[in-house]
């Protein structure tokens, strides 16, 4: 028996999301790479025209996503993206790409998700405050 020993490289890309399917990513030069999606990393696929960043092993065009983190929403907006808490009457979102918590206002349905990841995508309206025009979840309980 003969066995055959394949190593791929981990890498990182920057693209925009393309739910396909399959889902890929589209790079702003270059290739699409296609995104193999698993586990909590499904959650990419249905993030449709999101700017990201994919990074895991690369293998025969392919791109087995250990990690991923949301650069921009489709209008080029930053998009808060962590984990939801409610304090009171408040929701607040522990942005991962600022390291900001920020309270998210007017998302109705929102508060059913405590302590789940969420991607928020709207505009400030005071300090530390953000009107939701958008959200998504990105993980089940």
């Amino acid at each position: 028996m003969v066995a055959l020993l394949v190593l791929s490289c981990a890498a990182t890309f920057r693209g925009v999301v393309d739910t396909g399917p399959p889902v890929r990513l589209l790079a702003p030069a270059g290739p699409s790479v296609r995104l193999v999606l698993e586990g909590d990393h499904t959650a990419l696929g249905r993030l449709d025209g999101f700017s990201v960043d994919a990074s895991g092993p690369r293998l025969l065009g392919r791109i087995w996503v250990r990690n991923w983190t949301v650069v921009a929403a489709e209008d080029g907006s930053a998009p808060y993206v962590g984990p939801l808490r409610v304090t009171g009457q408040k929701l607040m979102v522990e942005d991962a790409g600022s390291g900001q918590i920020v309270e998210v206002v007017g998302a109705e349905g929102l508060a059913a998700h405590a302590d789940l990841r969420v991607l928020v995508v709207g505009y400030v309206v005071a300090p530390q405050v953000v009107q939701v025009m958008r959200w998504e979840l990105l993980e089940a309980r």
